[in-house]
């Protein structure tokens, strides 16, 4: 064999063994290929499914979220509304006495008209006698009642006129006689509180509030 003829030999089998590498990329690169095939209409639809219980269960968390935020700032309005008019009350309530107001032993009122002792200039009950105390009251009543609006109001007779809270459903005075535990001289005030948050779901709340007026 000449070298014309070894050098054709080597030729051919170089592209021999280039041919045989080519094919063995190629069906590594076929695999790679089927592997990376797009999905199937199983996965397709699974997935959109798995995405869909997702997204309804982020909606459904965020809209609770809402519904709660919007019903505790109403709850907190409410509230803030029955300590506002029961503040106000109890600081009046607490110097007048049972003979004082309309309200007899074991009665019941959704209004209460009632007096307070005259002060001094400095704000001090003025309290005639040394032996016997004797208050001096005024004449002026003042009256707590809730009008057509379902508002609680101060309202005198000298022509005073304040509103102490609104959305009230319900206002009322009681005064328990004996044997009930409570001693004739102490007043109980029940409210009732009602309004619809942006849901429009009516929320309410009911407080009671004791106050012990004078004994005298």
């Amino acid at each position: 064999m000449n070298l014309l003829s070894l050098e054709k030999h080597k030729g051919s089998l170089d592209l021999s063994h280039r041919n045989v590498m080519r094919l063995s990329f190629s069906r590594k690169m076929g695999v790679n290929h089927n592997f990376c095939a797009g999905f199937t209409i199983l996965e397709v639809l699974i997935a959109a499914a798995i995405f869909s219980i997702v997204i309804g269960m982020t909606f459904l968390a965020l809209n609770t979220g809402m519904s709660s935020w919007f019903s505790g700032d109403v709850e907190v309005e409410l509230r803030r509304e029955i300590i506002k008019a029961l503040t106000t009350m109890e600081k009046e309530l607490k110097y007048t006495a049972p003979a004082q107001t309309d309200l007899a032993d074991g009665a019941t009122a959704t209004s209460l008209n009632f007096h307070l002792p005259n002060k001094d200039a400095n704000g001090v009950v003025i309290n005639w006698g040394n032996l016997v105390p004797s208050i001096s009251w005024s004449a002026d009543i003042i009256t707590y009642e809730r009008n057509v609006n379902g508002e609680i109001i101060r309202r005198t007779s000298s022509g005073e006129y304040r509103v102490l809270a609104r959305n009230i459903t319900s206002l009322q005075f009681s005064r328990l006689a004996p044997p009930d535990p409570f001693p004739d001289d102490m007043l109980r005030i029940d409210i009732t509180v009602q309004k619809a948050d942006k849901k429009g779901r009516v929320l309410n709340d009911t407080v009671q509030l004791l106050v012990k007026m004078r004994n005298r």
